[in-house]
């Protein structure tokens, strides 16, 4: 499918290692560009996570974080944001976890 294709290459694309915006330009056969704001978030029990604040992709995407915390590795992902909405995408690690370094990326849900 193509727009898995495009989605997959714009993921590939914003793997962000801290916050900020990301623009990037569509392929030409979508129309204008993907806006994100990706930020790393703590939580009220020190807990570590991250959110993505998309515009709509076209297709259903979600947050997907890589956290290292009391000798494991292991992901978390996000809720899943709806392929013609726009939306905010959030995951937490575990009690003692931290995010890895470029450990943050949006992928196709």
């Amino acid at each position: 499918m193509q727009t898995r294709r495009r989605l997959a290459a714009t993921a590939a694309a914003l793997v962000v290692a801290a916050g900020g915006l990301v623009v990037l330009s569509a392929p030409a056969s979508s129309a204008g560009a993907l806006s994100c704001g990706v930020s790393r978030i703590t939580g009220s029990a020190g807990h570590k996570g991250a959110y993505a604040s998309c515009d709509a992709m076209g297709t259903k995407w979600r947050i997907s974080i890589k956290c290292h915390g009391n000798g494991v590795y292991y992901t978390h992902l996000g809720n899943v944001i709806k392929a013609n909405k726009s939306g905010v995408s959030t995951a937490w690690c575990d009690t003692n976890g931290e995010i890895e370094d470029d450990g943050i990326s949006i992928v196709p849900a």
